[in-house]
């Protein structure tokens, strides 16, 4: 069978590319290639740009990665530079992924492409797969895919690593996806410290009591109302300032598992 590249191809990628240089992002797949039953389509609070991934796995695995305090950006869907991928299967002798049927061949992308930064400002990237299980033992087309996306990021010398649902806290993500509900950006860090304060002052006096019991005392203490106790509350976690157990389900009528 022929490979060959196509003009639909031509254009999609032309397409991310120009909106990487105006400095915006366009996943390289659309909602329409992906199945309805797993795909996830949702606005990400924390930079408001609407997100498309392909399973829950990616979703889990993407609000897991969003909060954490040296992320700037995630980009999912990561187009590959189609010419690079075709170097790397003829370097290694493999079959590029292509249509089966007609052999037009496929743009690799990479689930999430994450931009982290050093305290100095410094930005690095990390590539991550995410995959609900796999034996790459015995699935040999995947695992050689997997190996084509590590010698790609290799390449500029990004880390890439393979994620599987087992290694993903499933309630952890539950709890970051109820919190994110309350997420505000502009919020003033002095308001986000003065809360914690207030709040865990509230934990070491009652330490048994529910964490709405906390939160309407912590409101009282500040001279806010409980939903504005909530609301500074969420956001504390999310920007792990107040750092909870969030392996088990967070519940309001029960006392706080501080780590």
């Amino acid at each position: 069978m022929k490979l060959f590249n196509s003009e639909a191809n031509n254009r999609k990628i032309k397409a991310f590319n120009e909106a990487q240089a105006k400095g915006e992002y366009r996943p390289y797949l659309s909602a329409s290639f992906m199945s309805a039953g797993t795909r996830s389509i949702f606005k990400c609070p924390k930079t408001g740009r609407d997100i498309l991934l392909l399973s829950q796995t990616e979703k889990h695995g993407y609000i897991n990665l969003i909060y954490q305090p040296n992320v700037i950006e995630i980009k999912e869907q990561y187009a590959l530079d189609l010419q690079i991928t075709l170097e790397i299967c003829e370097q290694e002798r493999w079959i590029h992924p292509r249509d089966h049927e007609t052999g037009e061949l496929k743009v690799c992308t990479t689930d999430l492409l994450v931009i982290v930064s050093d305290e100095n400002g410094r930005q690095a990237r990390l590539a991550y797969s995410f995959k609900y299980q796999v034996n790459l033992d015995e699935d040999w087309r995947t695992d050689q895919k997997l190996k084509l996306e590590a010698l790609y990021w290799d390449r500029f010398d990004i880390t890439f690593d393979l994620v599987e649902r087992m290694h993903i806290s499933k309630m952890k993500a539950y709890n970051l996806i109820n919190l994110s509900a309350w997420y505000q950006h502009s919020l003033a860090d002095d308001l986000i410290d003065m809360f914690v304060r207030v709040f865990l002052t509230q934990v070491k006096i009652t330490p048994l009591a529910a964490l709405t019991n906390l939160l309407r005392d912590a409101g009282n203490v500040l001279e806010i109302t409980t939903r504005q106790a909530n609301v500074l509350f969420a956001n504390c976690v999310l920007r792990l300032k107040i750092k909870l157990d969030l392996s088990r389900k967070l519940e309001y009528h029960q006392p706080v598992r501080l780590l």
